[in-house]
């Protein structure tokens, strides 16, 4: 279940530079933290979603662009590997969907 993988392929790679992608994210994902804020900011499960999203991105992205790559330890059923960050970012994906759903 916990295997070491260096993952150094991001997003968009061929693309943009490392250095792109990594303000390319920031910017992304302060703007996304803005709108999501003034629209559920109230909402106290979205907080914590939203901070979740923000604290495993920006440890992510530090990682990207402190190292070049990421460190994925978690396996997941062989079909692919994650990092505790990772982990971070999809609960708190869910859980901003899970708010976004209920307020609809």
């Amino acid at each position: 279940m916990f295997v070491t993988v260096i993952n150094c392929n991001f997003f968009l790679a061929k693309l943009l530079t490392l250095n792109q992608f990594v303000i390319l994210s920031v910017i992304f994902l302060l703007f996304f933290s803005i709108v999501y804020y003034r629209n559920y900011g109230k909402i106290f499960i979205s907080n914590i979603g939203l901070g979740l999203i923000v604290i495993g991105g920006i440890l992510n992205l530090i990682q990207w662009w402190k190292y070049g790559c990421v460190k994925d330890f978690i396996n997941f059923f062989g079909l692919f590997f994650f990092n505790f960050y990772d982990l971070m970012v999809t609960i708190g994906v869910t859980l901003v969907g899970i708010t976004i759903w209920e307020k609809k």
